[in-house]
């Protein structure tokens, strides 16, 4: 933003060019490091597929020295952190250097991948009539599979994200995973028992 109005509406552009990109099919992961911020933490730096941090880095829109000269005292502790931001599902996970390869190579295995064509069945199966009610008891078995346990035992490859934040990440399981060679996007619920604790898995 220092830089003047031209610069500053280079956000623009690169937004929309990074969308472009994406739109074609083509993967966008994002890195952040010490510092993200300003026009790089508002525009591409936050439009990646899967957006990763570095431990303990800076980021956020408003950088320290400009907040403290804007309110005339020092930024709030642990708020502009990678920590902080994947607690509330703004990044989806902190990744060290050493484990960056191995997540990239996940990821762009995963989002990159051509789908495979499904045979459709030959007849579709019956539904059966029971209540809803039957239903609902039905899903909340506590012998029945939880979507970790699925994970674990069914994809060959998974990439865990954050949630929306705001506390749902500890009921709420986000991940990209392929399962029976089919590279899909899991989203389930952490069931708890009567105890309010999670189901095991």
């Amino acid at each position: 933003m220092q830089e003047g109005t031209v610069a500053f509406l280079q956000m623009v552009k690169i937004a929309a060019a990074v969308k472009l990109s994406k739109r074609a099919g083509l993967p966008y992961l994002g890195y952040l490091r010490n510092p993200t911020t300003g026009g790089v933490f508002a525009s591409w730096g936050s439009l990646g597929h899967v957006t990763v941090a570095e431990p303990g880095v800076l980021i956020g829109f408003l950088g320290p020295r400009v907040y403290e000269l804007l309110y005339g005292e020092p930024f709030p502790s642990d708020i502009q952190t990678a920590e902080n931001l994947q607690r509330h599902g703004v990044i989806d996970a902190i990744v060290t250097l050493d484990g960056l390869q191995l997540t990239l190579n996940r990821a762009l295995t995963m989002i990159a991948d051509v789908p495979k064509l499904i045979p459709t069945p030959q007849r579709p199966e019956p539904i059966p009539d029971v209540p809803a009610w039957n239903s609902v008891m039905g899903s909340r078995r506590p012998e029945r599979p939880s979507v970790a346990q699925v994970l674990r035992h069914g994809a060959t490859d998974r990439v865990l994200l954050s949630g929306p934040g705001h506390g749902e990440a500890a009921t709420t399981l986000l991940a990209l995973a392929r399962l029976a060679g089919q590279t899909a996007v899991v989203i389930g619920q952490q069931r708890k028992d009567g105890g309010n604790r999670p189901v095991s898995g």
